[in-house]
């Protein structure tokens, strides 16, 4: 059940990606979904496995959930945030969609710990709301970083 939700949400928002206006190169948001995914992953991995912060559930079906939700959707709405940000030019929106995303992907964490897909051992919910701080700042930077390496490169953004 948990598992169907995720792939039906996961396919939801990689259609509207994929569709939507998208200011984003594909090559740039295929870039920005692969680092996402990859620190997300390991940061996941060095707290459930390593330091065993967050225990991860026993049952297939709910640690495949954890698995997708790590690896595809959390780097989806990371990719789409960054869509959002670049798509708007005040600063006002862009700082309403930093808390929007914000609030749901620390939601996203609250939601697997309420359906028992993850239990926190040793960690606490603030330490996930600072992760997801950092994590939304490094991909801000690193989209800005990268858009400026492309544009030096004279590739018409």
């Amino acid at each position: 059940m948990i598992l169907g939700m995720y792939i039906v949400v996961m396919l939801i928002l990689m259609l509207l990606l994929i569709y939507r206006y998208n200011p984003l190169h594909p090559a740039e948001a295929f870039f920005y979904f692969m680092v996402t995914s990859i620190i997300g992953l390991e940061c996941t991995l060095d707290l459930s496995l390593n330091i065993e912060l967050i225990k991860i559930s026993p049952e297939v079906p709910k640690a495949l959930s954890f698995i997708i939700n790590v690896i595809f959707l959390e780097p989806i709405l990371i990719v789409g945030f960054l869509k959002m940000v670049v798509s708007v030019q005040s600063m006002w929106k862009k700082l309403g969609y930093f808390l929007f995303f914000y609030v749901v992907l620390c939601g996203s964490v609250m939601l697997m710990e309420h359906l028992e897909i993850i239990k926190f051992a040793q960690w606490q919910p603030w330490m996930s709301c600072i992760y997801w701080v950092v994590l939304l700042l490094i991909s801000l930077a690193l989209c800005k970083g990268y858009r400026h390496l492309l544009k030096k490169a004279g590739i018409q953004l």
